[in-house]
């Protein structure tokens, strides 16, 4: 994890611009190294701190230039070293053995249609010095966080939302719509204001060009959509080899770095799956356990210990930091932005003691979505099943009146909710903590339109018909980013 942000500005004003504070904010990102630099035209500048992983030494420092471009780049490119060996191929000399230099260096041969090749979990901008342009893209499943804004004739970005205040004066006004989200699913997501008035979360698959002329005219492209909704191989035995490789050639490739990786075991089925794979890769397998003494409700390190016995990994069990209130603010600086998530306590306490013996650790996380892992997913067929038995009598009962009976706190109120929905194109929201009635009242001035937007739902081109598709899709695009 490496930490990004850059200032654009009409003429050549840098020099009344400070990045190193704004890089300072989020140097929890990247403590190995801080770089800056600035374009010949001076209107173009970009900052980096570094987490080394992949090429230690300094020919891995960001900003990278090369023939005249430059990039700064946040993330991992899993298959760098055969995107290396094809540009060799067509005659790039390499300076280093980063994945940086595989995405710039491809770049400056293939232009924008090179990110199309690119696997892995990033967020970079390219300055152009050619076109004349920079340009930024996220990833495809938005697993790097990408901010920016227009704001005073100039345009900023970031991996952090504190960095990029801290870089500008956007004022710092709260977005209703944000706040909205967040009471209504527990997290906000970038198709609106994000948070603060006038800035954005690029979108994940998603290319953002700023041309440097004097209206710093821009462009937004997708370079990738969730395939959903084609026609599919129904081929057992087809469909299990192509995901068997698939899922053993993501873990085999996300152990390639230039220090130590490991496993995050709980003794779950998904880090349990890893360190099985991770097996098969590498000769000894290092996973780590966290323990929580008095705490049997994260204490997982019993299963654990007997996956990593059974693999013959090489363990270590972490006895976890003491849980107390000054816990709660040092998570809430660490994730920058707010989201209502029980398990963000024992993912930061893991993270936390894992960070002291490695710094690269593969986990879990998207197995549920990806697979139907939650068990709201097996309720929601269920609910399909009863309105479909019951369709008559749902169309003559007042619904929304008798869940309006029930305690703002009853588990019931979301899925009685859910009944009043169409469960072919629209995804009930089941952790929502304020219905309409009374989130209404807590932000009476949202525009009546955004209640009814249909951004949680399904768009028509990717309706499966199936409510356990349908759940996947919408966590996919929403819930994972």
């Amino acid at each position: 994890m490496c930490g990004i942000l850059g200032f654009i500005s009409k003429k050549n004003d840098f020099q009344h611009v400070n990045l190193k504070p704004a890089l300072s904010a989020m140097g929890y990102r990247g403590p190995d190294s801080m770089g800056i630099w600035t374009s010949p035209c001076q209107k173009v500048n970009f900052g980096h701190v570094r987490l080394s992983i992949v090429e230690l030494s300094e020919l891995g420092h960001q900003p990278m230039l090369r023939n005249g471009n430059s990039i700064t780049f946040n993330g991992e490119i899993y298959n760098y070293v055969e995107l290396r060996d094809e540009l060799i191929k067509c005659g790039v000399l390499f300076k280093s053995q980063s994945d940086t230099e595989v995405i710039l260096q491809g770049y400056n041969l293939f232009g924008e249609n090179y990110f199309n090749k690119l696997n892995g979990a990033y967020a970079f901008a390219i300055y152009d010095s050619i076109n004349n342009k920079v340009v930024l893209c996220r990833d495809r499943v938005g697993e790097k966080p990408l901010f920016y804004s227009n704001y005073d004739e100039k345009f900023y970005f970031s991996s952090d939302l504190k960095a990029l205040l801290t870089l500008s004066n956007i004022p710092r006004k709260l977005s209703k719509n944000s706040l909205f989200n967040y009471f209504q699913h527990g997290y906000a997501t970038g198709s609106d204001e994000f948070w603060i008035n006038n800035v954005f979360s690029l979108e994940p698959g998603t290319i953002r060009t700023i041309y440097l002329n004097d209206n710093l005219e821009q462009t937004t492209t997708r370079y990738w959509v969730l395939p959903v909704g084609k026609k599919e191989n129904t081929n057992h035995n087809y469909l299990y080899e192509k995901l068997s490789y698939l899922i053993n050639d993501a873990v085999k490739l996300q152990l390639r770095c230039d220090v130590p990786a490991s496993i995050l075991l709980s003794g779950g089925v998904d880090s349990s799956m890893l360190t099985a794979i991770a097996s098969t890769h590498t000769r000894q397998v290092k996973t780590f356990t966290v323990k929580f003494p008095g705490y049997s409700q994260f204490d997982e390190s019993e299963s654990a210990r007997l996956i990593a016995n059974y693999f013959g990994t090489e363990h270590t069990e972490i006895e976890g930091a003491n849980i107390s209130p000054d816990l709660f603010l040092k998570i809430a600086k660490s994730i920058d932005t707010p989201i209502n998530d029980s398990s963000l306590l024992p993912t930061y306490l893991v993270n936390y003691e894992v960070s002291k013996y490695c710094r690269v650790a593969l986990g879990g996380d998207g197995g549920d979505e990806l697979f139907g892992g939650y068990k709201h997913y097996e309720r929601m067929q269920k609910l399909e099943n009863i309105k479909k038995r019951y369709q008559i009598l749902f169309n003559i009962m007042p619904i929304k009146a008798f869940r309006n009976f029930l305690p703002l706190n009853s588990k019931y109120r979301n899925w009685i909710k859910s009944l009043e929905y169409n469960l072919n194109i629209k995804v009930p929201n089941i952790r929502s903590f304020y219905d309409e009635n009374r989130l209404s009242k807590l932000l009476p001035n949202i525009d009546p339109d955004y209640w009814d937007n249909d951004k949680w739902g399904i768009n028509d081109e990717q309706i499966v018909r199936s409510i356990l598709k349908n759940c996947s899709v919408s966590d996919f695009k929403h819930y994972l980013r």
